[in-house]
């Protein structure tokens, strides 16, 4: 993720991939509750 290239310069567009934005709501899930998505979800 870090070494990916913008899309667009800065201020033009927000946007976000599908699979970025999960993978970025799992991590802050996990540290937050200390468990994985999937378990908070399923619960």
């Amino acid at each position: 993720m870090c070494a990916a290239e913008p899309r667009w310069a800065p201020g033009e567009q927000v946007a976000y991939h599908a699979w970025m934005f999960g993978w970025l709501a799992g991590e802050v899930v996990r540290r937050v509750t200390g468990r994985r998505i999937s378990q908070v979800l399923a619960d």
